[in-house]
């Protein structure tokens, strides 16, 4: 009859260490491996928050033109996504898009370069709409880019934005005895607002990482006069239709935000990006691509 009792002799205690009893264990890959005749740690499951480059603003003329602002890059937060011992994961971080130039009244902003991790893919934000009739339009990305105008000519239409990862960009409405201002770029937390009569159209709010790395992804407002985006992922500001000498802005750089339970990571080797150990989770903080390296230690 076979025996169910393994036998320990030369084997490893687990009245310490790495193998001991917790109260919070996210996974049960160690003890799987332990009693399959294995040892140590053999993968876990993460959570990552993911955002795109934001976009550049788009170009007016200091007479009677102005861009939109630049859309945000997509953000969005991925839970319990499993990683291997033994694997390299590829973190790409994407670009902001840039300003469409000074006085460059037929262009518009540069889209946003989309991230990607883990095989999801974040969006990047759509550029800022131009002051001139063909490029109005802002476009479409993770958050779209808003709208601009021509001598008060319009209204033009704000881009969409990607379902889960932002919002449109605002719209120019009629007011003021005119079509009114540029437009903002959408963002994650809402959508950029329509220029209005003689106030130019701000952009969406950013949205806070639910992973705690604070306020990403806000859009570009309309007509802001060389602002670059002022979160990760932020799309930059459209040129101001009273300003000689004033730049698009330009989008800012993605950025990936991983973590995991420091219970479910005992006995491994992890690198990629800057690493913080707290007291219940470790975060690493990504801005630029790189490798995410899953070893046993």
């Amino acid at each position: 009859m076979p025996s169910f009792v393994r036998n320990t002799s030369g084997g490893t205690s687990i009245s310490a260490g790495a193998l001991a009893p917790r109260s919070r264990r996210g996974n049960t890959n160690q003890a799987d491996a332990y009693w399959r005749g294995g040892g140590g740690f053999s993968g876990m499951n993460i959570d990552f928050t993911l955002v795109a480059g934001g976009a550049g603003g788009g170009a007016g003329q200091w007479t009677n033109t102005a861009g939109g602002g630049g859309g945000a890059g997509g953000m969005q937060t991925i839970y319990a996504v499993p990683v291997v011992a033994g694997q390299s994961y590829t973190v790409t971080i994407g670009g902001g898009g840039g300003g469409a130039g000074f006085n460059n009244y037929t262009t518009r902003g540069t889209s946003g370069t989309n991230s990607s991790a883990f095989g999801y893919t974040s969006v990047g934000g759509g550029g800022g709409g131009a002051g001139s009739a063909g490029t109005f339009s802002g476009l479409s990305g993770g958050s779209g880019g808003g709208a601009g105008i021509t001598n008060f000519v319009g209204p033009g239409g704000g881009g969409a934005g990607t379902s889960g990862q932002g919002n449109a960009g605002g719209d120019v409405g009629n007011g003021g005895g005119n079509p009114g201002p540029p437009a903002g770029g959408g963002g994650k937390g809402a959508a950029g607002n329509g220029g209005f009569g003689y106030s130019n159209g701000a952009g969406g709010a950013g949205a806070s990482d639910p992973l705690g790395s604070g306020t990403h992804a806000a859009g570009g407002s309309g007509g802001s006069c060389g602002s670059t985006g002022s979160t990760y992922g932020g799309g930059g500001g459209g040129q101001n239709v009273s300003t000689n000498g004033c730049n698009p802005g330009d989008g800012s750089i993605g950025i990936c935000v991983i973590r995991y339970l420091n219970a479910d990571a005992v006995g491994a080797s992890i690198t990629g990006g800057s690493k913080s150990v707290g007291a219940t989770y470790t975060t690493h903080t990504i801005t630029g691509t790189t490798q995410f390296v899953v070893a046993a230690a």
